[in-house]
């Protein structure tokens, strides 16, 4: 019998991790916990179009997440290419990103066909018109097996595709030397192709904010933040509306560090079942301890999708810390660690608790000017009150890239 569809969000797919390790680097800014505090392109410097093409292969203890005695294990192989630009100027900074890639398992158990097919495109932006106005752009699509659960739009399980795609826009307009006002719209949606699934999980979102913001000093900004969002089911009627109350502050500690904190409270409206008033609390700090190494670490607190049928009301706790450095001019080492705890109130079920700490280690050696051989890591442990939903997941992997 299958197993609740959103356990499947508790580890980044075997794909997830060849874009991360053999591909170019993502520019992923604004999706889930990677776009907390981050509006717009980050880039400092335009870039020619790059090419990357990359192949590996690996194993994995664990394909169908299955409890203990019940795991599938297997070999896998794959490969794809990845496009990056970039292009900055004192007035607009603009970069996209393209991945596009399959994997082959030599047995990905009864539940998952054998191939994958993967591919992401993003797309960020940011354009000054004046001394007062500039507007900021986010955008991603992505068509693939498993999400990588920073971001947490996806439960789809492993035999099954879906399209995911992301907008968010903002503009900035400066009131006075201290007051600015920030208005944002955002919409993200998700389809599957599995009949079944797309009928519980198919949804649209609409998020409208606006912020009033105040400026202490050059280094700090207070706001006051208000969010309507609106998300509609294609079929079955889990639709609600929910209203952000919400208060933050904005800090650079240095030059290389800045830090976000916003807290306040969600009011939601479902059409099916109860309204109901929780916290939520959004945080980040990015930290550049030098030219070789950098450090970021995320976390939210608050209402998600209930993304399991059965469940009206899922609220998690969801945080990851990432590193990244370069050891010599030829050895590059990464690093992540991700915790998720959601509790889930009962609609047609028990209420349960469930726990997820996933981590990751990667080693890049540049071999010649543009060939990476690498080397990784990846661990999943997921934990629930149903012993029926534990599992362990190992996966290791070798590749080589090579930079055009």
């Amino acid at each position: 019998m299958k197993r609740p569809t959103h356990q499947i969000q508790l580890f980044t797919s075997a794909f997830t991790a060849l874009v991360a390790s053999v591909l170019l680097p993502s520019t992923i800014h604004a999706q889930g916990l990677l776009g907390i505090g981050h509006y717009g392109s980050e880039v400092s410097e335009a870039s020619p179009l790059k090419l990357s093409v990359g192949v590996e292969g690996g194993y994995d203890s664990n394909t169908n997440t299955a409890p203990s005695g019940s795991e599938n294990s297997s070999y896998f192989g794959g490969g794809g290419i990845g496009l990056f630009y970039a292009y900055a100027n004192d007035l607009s900074r603009l970069d996209l990103g393209g991945n596009f890639g399959a994997q082959w398992y030599e047995d990905a158990g009864p539940i998952s066909d054998d191939i994958f097919y993967n591919t992401r495109l993003s797309a960020n932006a940011s354009h000054r018109f004046s001394d007062r106005f500039r507007v900021t752009n986010n955008s991603l699509i992505a068509y693939e097996i498993e999400p990588n659960y920073l971001i947490g739009a996806s439960i789809a399980l492993r035999e099954d595709q879906y399209l995911y795609w992301y907008n968010r826009t903002a503009l900035w307009y400066q009131l006075s030397k201290r007051f600015s006002l920030v208005t944002g719209y955002a919409i993200q949606g998700i389809n599957y192709e599995e009949s079944l699934l797309s009928t519980r999980e198919d949804r649209l979102t609409h998020v409208f904010s606006q912020q009033l913001r105040y400026s202490l000093s050059s280094k700090t900004a207070v706001r006051a933040e208000y969010r309507y969002a609106m998300t509609d089911y294609d079929s079955i009627n889990y639709d609600y509306k929910s209203h952000y109350a919400l208060g933050g502050i904005d800090h650079r500690f240095s030059e290389t560090t800045a830090g976000t904190l916003v807290a306040g409270a969600e009011f939601r409206e479902y059409d099916r079942f109860e309204k109901t008033t929780q916290p939520y609390v959004e945080a980040g700090l990015n930290y550049r301890m030098s030219t070789r190494t950098s450090l970021r670490w995320m976390a939210r607190i608050g209402l998600e999708n209930n993304e399991v049928f059965g469940f009206s009301e899922r609220y998690s706790y969801r945080t990851g810390l990432t590193a990244n450095h370069a050891i010599n001019d030829r050895l590059r080492a990464t690093a992540g660690v991700s915790f998720v705890r959601s509790d889930f109130e009962g609609a047609e079920f028990d209420s349960i608790e469930e726990h997820a700490v996933s981590g990751q280690i990667g080693l890049a050696y540049r071999v010649v000017q543009n060939v990476d051989l690498r080397l990784g890591y990846h661990y999943t442990n997921y934990s629930s009150d149903n012993s029926a939903r534990d599992y362990d997941r190992s996966r290791v992997t070798i590749g080589a890239t090579a930079n055009f």
